[in-house]
């Protein structure tokens, strides 16, 4: 038997601290054996791959630093035998494992500052992920997975949700594709403040299928059917049981097939501002119904009429990008109309020009406008405002010392979701920086959208001098519909982070509850 056989065994067992020694004796015979603290050689590797599970499994900080140690002191022979996708991949495991452990310790809050391991560990899941795309290889359900866990960790539940569902229809098999979205599901009560029978039915079924997927020997197995009887006692005291509400389910999915393909593209793509919508396309999810009073609780404090009113606008805008988002990609014949009535020089460069990629191009603006207003909104709800500042989202967070302090002072799950956003967004070292700098681009500069990846430019009309980038048709597509699941995301966690502040007892002011006046 192998050393690394043997360290898996007493991983296996739950012997974790055993593991760890072991683990630790097999490096220090490494390192006498090489003249580098940190051994350059294969089983280097393997042995970083153990001391992450452990460290994960056994809540040891030491272990995990260990993993992150090896991983990225071993970085270029990782990448050359197993690939750069791969090596973001473990190392965004062994930051979600730090990431866990500080989250179990008794010091940790749910503040910006608290999060650097889980905003290392997105920023390595996402790295791996665009890296997967943009060299158009088939997805990976672990990595969608554990990209998933990151988000929810982070409080931005309306995307980890969609990733999951895609890990379920790639690999249903996988059990942690389902009791992942369960616990995500329970996580999304408690920072939301609200829930329906339809989201315990669906923590109820994804308990239940990791259960039935789980192996006998499996630890895990007790837990998922612990966690299914409790969730079915609580459906039980709402007067009603799982299949009652399984079986209205299946009404609303026979009404769902009743929509507009608008609407019925909305929900399948995660694009409503709807609680409900975040883990059913039923026709319950199919307005933007998302306030910050909920059914079941009224809220006060003088600061709710004044955010509600910046949500009404944060919705229609949202509801604005949609559209033009599904007028760019679909055939519509009304752009075609709108097309015949513009003429433009024909410069041979296969740049996209008309009414479409138009939508499209300022379904993409108006996401930045929404999160400038998120960071208005924030120091609104927190009392930071300065009139003469010009606010944005990915950046308002640290320029001033006392708002950053403050936003600190005031643990919030959804406050830390947006911070999170905000990190994927930075211009300088965020996964996601670089559609900011388009932004400015469209703004200030240009950006061409064109049809292929490599264009001909005969007459040189890309080569400005001023600020300007290229990019191909479907690319832009598909960034601009990643940037409105993640503007939807930050609208969402506004919600919750104002209805958080709003449900504290100390505020005074009268309660506001829902009243919603649907357009139609």
């Amino acid at each position: 038997m192998s050393d690394i056989d043997v360290i898996e065994q007493l991983y296996r067992r739950g012997e974790y601290s055993s593991a760890e020694s072991e683990a630790i004796r097999i490096l220090d015979n490494l390192r006498e054996s090489h003249s580098d603290d940190a051994p350059v050689c294969t089983e280097a590797i393997e042995l970083a791959c153990k001391f992450c599970d452990i460290g994960d499994a056994g809540r040891s900080v030491r272990a995990v630093q260990i993993s992150q140690q090896l991983f990225e002191a071993n970085r270029d022979l990782f990448v050359q035998k197993y690939g750069e996708i791969s090596y973001h991949y473990n190392l965004g495991n062994v930051f979600s494992a730090l990431g866990e452990v500080e989250k179990r310790s008794h010091g940790f809050r749910y503040v910006p500052e608290h999060s650097t391991s889980l905003t290392e560990a997105k920023r390595h899941f996402w790295r791996s992920y665009k890296l997967l795309r943009d060299k158009g290889k088939k997805e990976w359900p672990q990595l969608l997975i554990n990209l998933a866990n990151a988000l929810s960790n982070s409080s931005r539940i309306a995307e980890a949700m969609l990733l999951y569902d895609r890990a379920r229809q790639i690999a249903p098999e996988i059990v942690q594709s389902h009791s992942a979205r369960a616990v995500s599901l329970e996580w999304l009560n408690q920072v939301s403040h609200s829930y329906s029978l339809k989201m315990l039915a669906e923590i109820y079924q994804g308990y239940s299928d990791a259960a039935a997927l789980a192996d006998s020997g499996d630890p895990r197995r007790n837990t998922f059917e612990m966690r299914c009887s409790s969730v079915r006692e609580t459906i039980e005291r709402h007067g009603t049981s799982i299949a009652a509400v399984i079986a209205e389910d299946n009404i609303d999915n026979r009404e769902f097939d009743e929509l507009s393909e608008y609407r019925k593209f909305s929900l399948r793509n995660g694009l409503f501002l709807s609680e409900h919508g975040i883990y059913c396309w039923c026709n319950g999810a199919r307005r933007d119904d998302l306030t910050i009073p909920t059914k079941q609780k009224s809220v006060s404090g003088s600061f709710v009429p004044r955010l509600e009113l910046l949500l009404n606008r944060l919705k229609s805008e949202f509801s604005l990008a949609r559209h033009l988002y599904c007028q760019a990609i679909q055939e519509i014949e009304e752009n075609d109309a709108v097309d015949a009535q513009s003429c433009f020089t024909e410069l041979e460069n296969d740049e996209c020009i008309g009414i479409s990629i138009e939508s499209a191009r300022a379904a993409f603006r108006i996401c930045f406008g929404i999160l400038d207003k998120i960071a208005l909104g924030i120091c609104e709800l927190y009392g930071v405002v300065n009139k003469s500042e010009n606010l944005y989202f990915e950046r308002f967070w640290k320029q001033d010392k006392d708002r950053w302090e403050l936003l600190n002072a005031h643990p919030n799950p959804g406050l830390m979701g947006l911070y999170s956003i905000a990190t994927d967004l930075n211009r300088h070292n965020g996964e996601w920086g670089t559609l900011k700098q388009w932004r400015n681009s469209l703004e200030h500069g240009i950006l061409a959208v064109t049809h292929t990846d490599h264009s001909d430019d005969p007459y040189g009309t890309f080569n400005h001098a001023s600020q300007i980038f290229t990019i191909e048709r479907e690319k832009f597509l598909s960034l601009t519909s990643e940037l409105l699941r993640m503007t939807r995301s930050a609208i969402y966690c506004f919600v919750w982070t104002t209805r958080t502040e709003a449900l504290h007892e100390d505020f005074d002011g009268p309660a506001v509850t829902i009243q919603l006046a649907p357009k139609e």
